[in-house]
């Protein structure tokens, strides 16, 4: 029988929790990992998330912006190795180019820290920018980057950590104590569910709304003014946004919807005789701060357990999460491998 110090339970099974479990697995073969989350696949937020990497510094704190650097960097070399091989296809990874539009230089980065981790990235001259009919935006961005179908995505990771040996368990936890003297390290990629398991008040939802139309005739996505969007897939073309706070409804609000789809068809009139396949409503796991990646020990009944918490990643979980997953990794083999190194 292993003994718990060889074993580490994940607890969360978006796209945070998967890559935690999978990039402990690169770093710790030997190990035997245990996925544990209450909603897996098409319940979980990630799974209708527009998957498009262009990651923002907005939401770093100063003393930060060198740690999201570093997880930026990772995550665009992760994706740029998963494109470029043979998976790509069944792990829904395609290159993709597009805009990013904004209408006043406060609204947009200037030289973003991205830039050296896409595929391409330039400045957009006035002339293209007259020539698309986007005359209004005064600086854009020509960008091809990655984008990753998060349906294709999410199924191909856990099939391939049960390959590897992962077990998954259906299970929703109220109280990391449950866990204590079973694992040797916990990862909790929980999100959301940090507010009532970790007693976390800098957690909060935005609920993001969107739109998917069949419109194969669109190649290009774009970006604008923080909200709003239009993003090809394989299959369908996702249009949105939306960012509110203190909603947490499910149910996607037709009048939301059809504002949406006002403000695509204003910036893109070529989407006006798409047709609607259906909406999507998903709350986004912000947090003031920024994500919270650390080691806590906690204890209980005289025993202590070594609790390493990845979440709050907020719009950018696509973005950040190999990057992310890699470091929580790395605490990992901390606690269970005391001195050890790469």
């Amino acid at each position: 029988m292993m003994s718990t110090s060889g074993s580490v339970a994940v607890l969360g099974a978006g796209v945070i929790g998967l890559s935690t479990a999978a990039a402990v697995l690169d770093l710790l073969p030997d190990v035997k990992v245990t996925v544990m989350a209450d909603k897996f696949g098409a319940d979980t937020t990630s799974y209708g998330s527009g998957g498009l990497f262009v990651p923002s510094l907005f939401s770093a704190g100063e003393d930060n912006k060198h740690r999201y650097r570093q997880w930026m960097r990772e995550s665009g070399s992760y994706f740029r190795e998963l494109l470029t091989g043979p998976e790509a296809g069944v792990a829904g990874a395609m290159a993709l180019s597009g805009f990013l539009l904004a209408r006043t230089e406060e609204d947009i980065e200037v030289e973003p820290p991205y830039r050296d981790d896409v595929i391409s990235f330039r400045e957009m001259t006035k002339q293209e920018l007259h020539r698309l009919g986007l005359s209004e935006y005064k600086h854009g961005y020509a960008i091809t980057t990655y984008i990753i179908n998060q349906s294709k995505y999410l199924q191909w990771m856990q099939k391939n950590l049960e390959k590897r040996g992962v077990t998954f368990i259906q299970k929703r936890f109220t109280d990391l104590s449950e866990l204590c003297g079973q694992f040797g390290a916990v990862v909790n990629c929980t999100s959301l569910g940090s507010r009532e398991l970790c007693g976390d008040r800098k957690l909060y939802a935005l609920r993001g709304h969107m739109v998917r139309v069949r419109a194969p005739w669109i190649k290009h996505w774009v970006y604008v003014d923080h909200d709003t969007y239009i993003i090809p897939g394989e299959d369908l073309v996702a249009l949105g946004g939306s960012k509110v706070e203190g909603d947490e409804t499910l149910i996607p609000d037709p009048a939301r919807g059809r504002e949406i789809r006002d403000r695509c068809e204003r910036l893109c009139p070529a989407i006006k005789c798409a047709e609607a396949d259906h909406e999507w409503v998903g709350l986004r796991p912000c947090r003031k701060g920024g994500i919270r990646l650390e080691i806590q020990t906690l204890s209980t009944g005289g025993r202590s357990m070594k609790v390493i918490h990845n979440y709050g990643h907020g719009t950018s979980g696509v973005a950040y999460s190999w990057g992310t997953a890699l470091e929580a990794a790395r605490y990992v083999r901390d606690v269970i491998t005391p001195g050890a190194r790469l």
